[in-house]
């Protein structure tokens, strides 16, 4: 029997607390967390992982993705991305992009491609994670909505 999917739901103030010590303890910066913020449990209600969404001009940013370590390969994190990426696309983004160190692969799986970061719209390169939070060595990825 596969497991269950993943229930996925606004996060609230602990999924918030939650995001900033996963995203540390993954070397990931914890710092701004996404003001929106999705959060996917499992049975029980335990949280499994959650992710950002952050609005600029007409596209968005994703960030914070980060899975428990005991949920990863379990689909949590694919959820995830497809309720974001609903949620941007309600909401009439064009695109999302984000900037990653590590799971390009994983993203690229899901159709999101490498661009320059002087692809990105002025609203989106303007945000604190482009300008002061991410590496210039992390990669810039799109998907259109």
């Amino acid at each position: 029997m596969a497991p269950r999917p993943p229930v996925i739901e606004n996060g609230d103030a602990g999924a918030r607390a939650w995001a900033g010590r996963a995203l540390e303890a993954a070397g990931l910066c914890p710092l701004g967390v996404a003001t929106e913020l999705l959060a996917a449990r499992g049975p029980g209600g335990v949280l499994l992982g959650v992710v950002g969404l952050e609005r600029h001009g007409g596209d968005g940013l994703l960030r914070s993705l980060v899975v428990a370590a005991a949920a990863r390969r379990t689909g949590a994190g694919a959820a995830l991305v497809a309720a974001v990426e609903q949620r941007a696309a309600g909401r009439g983004l064009g695109a999302l992009y984000l900037l990653t160190e590590t799971a390009a692969p994983f993203f690229a799986a899901r159709g999101y491609e490498r661009v320059p970061r002087a692809a990105v719209p002025a609203a989106v390169r303007a945000c604190e994670q482009f300008r002061l939070q991410c590496p210039a060595s992390a990669v810039c990825l799109r998907k259109f909505l």
